[in-house]
């Protein structure tokens, strides 16, 4: 084979070479991208610019509004809701994908159960810019529900647990913080749980014990506590009017936990009765309500000794006297 020829081949095999990476593979990404997009329910929506979510099931109602950049619940409470949470209901809306369009038309809304939509997911950036998708009957295999927007013709499918991630429980999507304090900002507790003890902290940063008795106290540990305060969580929301306070040992409580905060009003949990064996017990905000439980090793959390964060020199050994040589 001539030179000339050598060289015509190898430009041909680097242009093949070139189609194939441009065409094959980074095309592939770009229309496999495409086709994703492609199934989308709602292609290029933008969550960060919702406004308001809420979905209806039977009779449950479950209504979140965003404000100042927070999301709260406004049905069938009103309350904080967990951003999390709710980020992740957004993401599943986002990502919802039709898994096959089985009446173009609508022609056929009775047989799919989307005459009467048996459940729906309402969500807008504004009042006046709402989308309701409207969900029917489950597809004979339950492994997929029938599904339409409304205002629009097609029937498709979607994935059942898409479904079930869109129709939330209240509870799945309130905040369940118990504390809203950061770590650092706490100056002061004082705790009857686990024995009497009072922790204050100066100005130069340092802490310090003041209940059972006055003495220095290591840093670490204690804000070691704080940060395992600050994630305690709620385990079941009981008693929203707090009417049992009396019978679940709240008033009076069994227990208090006192925090001091710099530059704002502390917060006091009360501690009541023991809820059975490995049960936890029931909580309550001073000044609020709400009667919740926490997760058995809240117990643990709370419930700590003075000699756990003092600043003692450690114990030096008495040196043991060598018996005396019999003579």
């Amino acid at each position: 084979m001539s030179l000339k020829s050598t060289l015509a081949a190898l430009l041909v095999l680097a242009g093949l070479g070139s189609w194939y990476y441009f065409y094959e593979v980074k095309g592939k990404v770009g229309r496999d991208k495409a086709a994703a997009e492609a199934k989308l329910v709602f292609p290029g929506l933008d969550t960060s610019a919702l406004t308001e979510l809420a979905s209806k099931d039977g009779a449950k109602e479950v209504e979140l509004k965003k404000a100042g950049g927070s999301w709260s619940l406004e049905k069938p409470l009103k309350a904080p809701a967990d951003a999390v949470a709710v980020e992740g209901s957004l993401e599943a809306l986002k990502n919802l994908k039709k898994e096959e369009t089985v009446d173009e038309k609508g022609e056929d809304a009775a047989s799919f159960g989307l005459l009467s939509p048996q459940a729906s997911v309402l969500f807008a950036p504004s009042p006046d810019k709402a989308k309701v998708l409207e969900f029917g009957a489950d597809n004979p295999t339950g492994q997929y529900a029938y599904a339409r927007i409304k205002g629009e013709a097609p029937i498709f499918l979607v994935m059942r647990y898409s479904k079930s991630n869109l129709l939330r429980d209240a509870k799945d999507l309130r905040d369940k913080k118990v504390f809203s304090f950061a770590a650092p900002e706490v100056t002061a507790i004082h705790s009857s749980l686990g024995g009497s003890l009072g922790l204050e902290k100066g100005k130069d940063g340092a802490w310090k014990l003041t209940r059972p008795k006055p003495e220095k106290a290591k840093t670490e540990p204690i804000e070691a506590w704080l940060r395992s305060l600050e994630n305690l969580r709620v385990d079941e929301f009981v008693d929203e009017q707090g009417k049992g306070a009396a019978q679940d040992g709240l008033a009076p409580a069994e227990g208090r936990l006192e925090i001091g905060l710099n530059g704002k009003p502390g917060v006091t949990l009360l501690v009541g009765k023991m809820r059975g064996v490995n049960k936890g017990r029931y909580y309550q905000l001073a000044g609020k309500p709400l009667i919740f439980t926490m997760a058995d090793y809240a117990t643990a959390t709370l419930e700590k000794k003075a000699e756990e964060f003092a600043d003692r020199p450690a114990p030096t050994a008495t040196p043991t006297p060598a018996p005396s040589a019999e003579k």
